[in-house]
């Protein structure tokens, strides 16, 4: 995890030559617009950000996978015996609150 706004813009020098110079300088801006909260765009975070220039994938898409793989995470902490005959709605209700977690808390990490 990036700990600091200068950690982030090194990561993201490193990505200089695989995108555009605006793509760059988007990025830039938006790694500095989420310092000033303390948030800190993360490798992953710029990765998956350059994915979404190139058009290789949506915020749709990466959201949706974040979500997957937390609430896979979830279900495997939870004793899934306790599960068996819950009513589907139910699980629809947690899965639900979980993706308004996520998209609330964004693709950043806050520290």
């Amino acid at each position: 995890m990036s700990k600091s706004k200068e950690e982030s813009l090194s990561i993201l020098n490193e990505y200089r030559d695989e995108i555009s110079p605006e793509d760059f300088k988007n990025l830039k801006k938006i790694i500095g617009s989420f310092a000033i909260e303390d948030m800190y765009l993360t490798r992953e975070d710029i990765e998956e950000s350059i994915q979404v220039f190139r058009g290789e994938t949506t915020h749709e898409e990466i959201i949706n996978k974040h979500l997957r793989d937390q609430f896979s995470l979830i279900l495997q902490k939870l004793d899934i015996k306790n599960l068996r005959g819950q009513n589907p709605f139910q699980l629809t209700v947690i899965s639900k609150k979980l993706s308004y977690r996520k998209t609330t808390r964004g693709l950043c990490h806050h520290n």
